[in-house]
């Protein structure tokens, strides 16, 4: 070690550590701040800057120093075990955190031994500066690595991930909401059996034909929903086979079919890989920006319209299924009428109800369906700004309160739940047709 005609005492060696460390240092740092702005790359970045580091770090435990500038050759043994441990334990660390932000097995297993000996090398730095009072010049790189290390891998990993237990709350959450879906679609469709199978009137052919409209608007609404969730398990990044219905391990287990057109995809997200990740969240629903202001995402797995455009389509969809109800009391639809006051805003439900009884004084709406639509309105209705007590001076657009910083199988279970708002106005909408007298 101390052999200064080593290659490891060369001002190549130097020039080269120096060189590493930059380069490992931009990346990182490049990537922290991706993540922090949810662009993509950080999943490229985070983990190269971070390998590089726990590179560099081991590297520096071989840089030869001359023995003579200590106070005796204790002192240099006791730095010499000092830096071993110090370059390991940043290396360990390091590459504990690509394992842990990456969702490697072994991830935390090797971050907590990392942290340990983190710990135990500033109890070490503790001791060696104020107690034996020894200079730490020659091993304030590996202390800068360390640090840097600790900040990034903090800042990007360990201090953003959520808790397991919650995470196993949002699984149990989906599949009850699996359950609802089907009930929802099953009790729309045994309505439409039961009038297809009653007396025939003079308004059957009427009557039909806005429940297939109904259905083809609902269709085109659960469709793109699903259209999301497809987007998103692609940008995750899981693996192709698992997205095939097959065994317990499969992710899909009844993929989207033109032929059940209001049937959502089955998913089973235990088996997302995953489930923890935000950033494509983030991206999808277009809070990479203000959270008062989403922008528009273009999915790239089947190029609809993500985003701003999800609020935007749950508004029409709200308004068109309304208006289909409302002039399909007769053959002339001009005796009723329906004008989407376009609700955005309320306080409490109270309050909703009472905006909605005040916008409806200005449509035609059939006394049989008025209860009808006012539920169906309300039910599709939700706040577009939200502000919180922690953070009263911004306003959060209902896009940011539902998917800001949510993990990967919560967003899926939010577009779940619009998914059974959709069915369940559907399925009003279809009885208040067929029980019509």
């Amino acid at each position: 070690m101390s052999n200064s005609s080593s290659f490891f005492a060369s001002k190549s060696f130097e020039r080269v550590i120096n060189l590493s460390f930059i380069f490992s240092a931009f990346l990182s740092l490049s990537g922290l701040l991706f993540k922090i702005m949810h662009y993509p790359g950080s999943d490229i970045l985070l983990p190269v800057g971070l390998m590089f580091l726990s590179i560099v770090s081991i590297l520096l435990i071989f840089e030869s120093n001359p023995q003579e500038k200590f106070v005796d050759e204790i002192d240099f043994k006791m730095l010499t075990i000092y830096k071993h441990f110090l370059g390991w334990g940043s290396a360990i660390f390091s590459i504990g955190g690509l394992f842990y932000v990456q969702h490697y097995p072994g991830g935390q297993i090797m971050s907590s031994v990392g942290i340990i000996i983190g710990l135990c090398s500033l109890l070490l730095t503790i001791y060696i500066t104020f107690f034996k009072r020894i200079s730490l010049l020659y091993v304030s790189k590996l202390i800068s690595i360390t640090m840097l290390t600790f900040f990034i891998w903090g800042a990007s990993g360990y201090f953003m991930r959520i808790s397991k237990s919650v995470l196993h709350s949002f699984v149990e959450l989906h599949d009850n909401l699996t359950l609802e879906l089907e009930n929802e679609l099953e009790f729309g469709n045994l309505e439409i059996e039961r009038f297809k199978n009653s007396k025939k009137d003079k308004n059957f052919e009427n009557d039909l034909n806005y429940i297939n409209q109904i259905d083809k608007l609902t269709a085109e609404q659960i469709k793109y929903l699903d259209a999301l969730k497809m987007e998103l398990l692609s940008e995750l990044k899981e693996d192709p086979a698992m997205m095939k219905p097959g065994d317990r391990f499969s992710i899909i287990t009844a993929p989207y079919d033109d032929k059940y057109p209001l049937r959502p995809i089955k998913m089973n997200i235990q088996n997302i890989m995953n489930k923890d990740k935000f950033d494509e969240v983030m991206r999808i629903f277009g809070l990479t920006g203000i959270v008062s202001h989403p922008v528009s995402y273009k999915c790239k797995s089947s190029g609809a319209a993500a985003g701003i455009n999800l609020w935007n389509n749950m508004l029409e969809y709200r308004g068109e299924l309304c208006s289909l109800l409302v002039a399909s009391v007769s053959n002339d639809s001009a005796k009723c009428t329906f004008v989407d006051p376009k609700i955005v805003k309320y306080s409490d439900y109270t309050d909703l109800k009472n905006n909605v009884g005040s916008a409806f004084k200005n449509c035609s709406i059939n006394s049989v369906d008025y209860q009808n639509v006012e539920n169906i309105y309300i039910s599709l209705t939700k706040n577009e700004f939200w502000q919180f007590e922690n953070n009263p001076g911004v306003s959060y657009h209902w896009l940011a309160k539902t998917f800001d910083h949510a993990p990967a199988i919560s967003a899926l279970s939010s577009i779940s739940m619009l998914q059974k708002e959709v069915l369940s106005a559907r399925r009003m909408a279809i009885s208040s047709i067929v029980n019509r007298q």
